[in-house]
């Protein structure tokens, strides 16, 4: 080695008692190497020098790591490096240094997992490290081992049914899970391996230590798995946990390829919906990409500190959902007023103020879209069912409103709209003029009056108005209404009074459980936000 070290740093060159390889048997790849080590001691290049060079790189008397450094000196320099200076060991700990380890293994595990199972530990606030050792086992010793397992629990089952015991139902579980596991596995459709789990928890202190594992022991109760330290061997559990391929304790246990699967898996499946749009990510850094109106309650609930970010995380949801769906019908009420109308603005919405000059019209109707047409939906009959459920919830803070109230009102909305020329069915009438509630109480005044002849009398309507309701084929008379049980006609109650409410908190109340109902009556989506 000496003599190696005098070669390389140039004391003494090459002569003719130092072994070589000669040049002919190099390739083209050992002659390369040979020249890049000769400049690496910038040495010459000389025949006798790369033959020198080739016999160094390929004796095996030592390895070198560099031209000054054997492959044993970089070991050992290594283990200095990577191993603590300080190691007592501890029956059921070690203590590395500054600080204080445990190494568990599992000693139970739940007859059945699911994936994502490993989540919450992978999750927790401790400072773990988890391994597994995996060793598939031989298909034939697999089936000769369940086959003679699968004998002694038919028989062990007979002879406690034979004697009339009870306590048979966890010998039948066994037998199923064995005679459903050996099917398999002759089948060729599943394998079995010995998988060995061991943790390693890193504290600070003992009591951070006991902390840590109480934690890890709580989580993995609730997966029905099972832990213990591993007792006199943490020296051994070490060459376990490590990266060297060795387990020392082998404390192993027979485990199915798909539950294997889920050992790998530790993360939960995705969130993701091919319509849905960008919610945030999860704790593991994940997209979670949902379609809340694909779901059977779409409801969505917000909540955190102020300036947390609520309604920013608000607004950028209702942004990508008109991305995805320009269809959808979006309604925010923001009782501030301070916030949501700078945006809606800016989406090219419309704001309507409660109080003051501004007013809303529940009747207002437009037509329907061309997708919509092409479905079938009428924003007609869409409007009239949202102005009735909105006068439905009006009147539920009183008295309530009947079956024949209702109907009444419903048939006042089509006078309603009748006397602004707007006809179900007739697309191009829908942008006309739209009637108003003072209009829909005309029509019930109309129907009060019994029909559209005794109206014209009790001046209720003029001349023109008949002759409009008639020129579309409404005659409006007594017999044409309907009329009740007992030959009692109804009719509904309805004044500016009644229907007017100057308290916005009765006005969002109101909206939101018609937007509400209307939504789950209609095919479009309707995104409401209080």
């Amino acid at each position: 080695m000496i003599q190696r070290f005098k070669h390389a740093f140039g004391i003494d060159g090459p002569d003719a008692g130092v072994e070589s390889v000669p040049i002919d048997d190099l390739s083209g790849e050992e002659t390369q190497h040979a020249i890049d080590y000769l400049h690496l001691l910038d040495r010459e290049t000389t025949t006798e020098n790369i033959e020198w060079a080739a016999y160094q790189l390929q004796a095996d008397e030592v390895g070198l790591a560099n031209a000054m450094e054997t492959l044993e000196e970089r070991g050992e320099l290594d283990k200095r490096l990577v191993a603590p200076r300080l190691v007592e060991d501890h029956p059921q700990f070690q203590i590395r240094d500054d600080t204080v380890s445990q190494i568990l293994t599992v000693t139970s595990l739940p007859r059945k997992v699911g994936l994502g199972w490993l989540v919450p530990l992978t999750l927790a606030d401790v400072d773990l490290r988890l391994t597994f050792h995996v060793r598939p086992r031989e298909p034939k010793d697999v089936r000769r081992q369940l086959q003679k397992r699968y004998t002694q629990a038919v028989t062990s089952l007979a002879l406690k049914q034979k004697r009339g015991r009870t306590d048979t139902y966890q010998d039948q579980l066994d037998r199923e899970d064995l005679e459903r596991l050996l099917q398999r596995t002759i089948r060729g459709t599943t394998k079995l391996y010995d998988v060995a789990i061991y943790l390693e928890l890193v504290a600070d202190s003992r009591d951070d230590l006991d902390g840590m594992l109480d934690r890890v022991e709580a989580i993995l109760a609730e997966q029905d798995v099972e832990l213990s330290p591993v007792k006199h061997q943490q020296l051994d559990a070490m060459d376990a946990v490590a990266p060297v391929v060795t387990d020392p304790v082998d404390n192993t246990h027979p485990i199915q390829l798909e539950a294997l699967g889920t050992f790998f898996n530790l993360v939960e499946p995705s969130i993701y919906d091919p319509n849905g749009v960008l919610l945030g990510f999860d704790d593991t850094k994940r997209p979670v990409i949902l379609n809340r109106y694909a779901l059977s309650g779409h409801s969505m609930a917000i909540s955190g500190k102020t300036g947390s970010g609520k309604s920013y995380f608000r607004k950028l949801e209702i942004y990508r959902r008109l991305l995805a769906d320009p269809n959808v019908q979006c309604i925010l009420f923001d009782p501030a007023g301070d916030d949501y109308p700078r945006f809606a603005t800016s989406l090219g919405g419309e704001v309507i103020r409660f109080g003051g000059d501004y007013t809303v019209n529940p009747m207002d109707i437009s037509p329907p879209a061309t997708s919509e047409q092409e479905t079938g939906d009428d924003t007609y009959a869409l409007t009239i069912r949202s102005v009735i459920e909105m006068l439905h919830t009006h009147f539920d803070q009183r008295d309530g409103m009947s079956a024949g109230e209702e109907g009444v009102l419903i048939q006042a909305a089509h006078y309603a709209y009748i006397s602004k020329g707007i006809i179900l069915g007739d697309f191009e009438t829908y942008d006309q003029e739209s009637p108003t509630l003072d209009d829909l109480i005309r029509g019930v005044n109309v129907i009060a009056a019994g029909g559209l002849e005794a109206a014209r009398e009790a001046e209720v309507i003029d001349e023109a108005e008949l002759e409009l309701f008639q020129s579309y084929g409404v005659t409006g008379t007594e017999n044409d209404e309907e009329q009740p049980a007992g030959g009692r006609r109804t009719v509904a109650e309805v004044s500016r009074s009644r229907i007017r409410s100057s308290r916005r908190p009765t006005i969002i109340r109101n909206s939101r459980g018609t937007s509400s109902r209307s939504s789950s009556r209609s095919n479009r989506a309707v995104s409401t936000t209080i």
